[in-house]
């Protein structure tokens, strides 16, 4: 998926040391967004409001060495995927995190993440909130 351009992210450094990495690319590279269950995986009722390539930039995921949580790496990511989708010529910008977000589901950040960076609430699947940014 990554050799296929499905998969592209921002991996973040600190002394040549990775320590951060969000998945983001393209909403419609992403077969799902929304309700992460493992043991039940939904429809995508998300994609109907996406209706083409270079629409929507979606971050997915995040990963940050557990030493650098709490110190806004998250946020510099987040920042950076908005940047770039700007340039890209991206009309908005989106995140999916789970209200009540168990350790399993916290890849996907807080919402208060995304609140920070200036995203509101658009929607909800389930128990995640889609959260949205016009890119200006």
């Amino acid at each position: 998926m990554i050799q296929a351009g499905r998969i592209r992210g921002y991996l973040a450094f600190d002394n040549g040391i990775a320590i951060g990495w969000c998945n983001a690319n393209d909403r419609m590279n992403y077969e799902r967004v929304g309700e992460f269950d493992i043991d039940h995986l939904p429809e995508d009722h998300a994609a109907l409001e996406c209706e083409c390539e270079g629409q929507v930039k979606s971050a997915v995921c995040f990963e940050i060495s557990p030493k650098y949580r709490g110190k806004g790496i998250a946020a510099q990511l987040l920042n950076r995927v908005c940047t770039d989708a700007l340039k890209e010529g991206y009309e908005y910008a989106e995140g999916y995190p789970a209200e009540n977000t168990q350790a399993s589901l916290a890849f996907t950040g807080p919402a208060r993440l995304y609140e920070k960076a200036g995203f509101a609430e658009h929607s909800r699947n389930g128990s995640t909130i889609v959260m949205r940014k016009k890119l200006q």
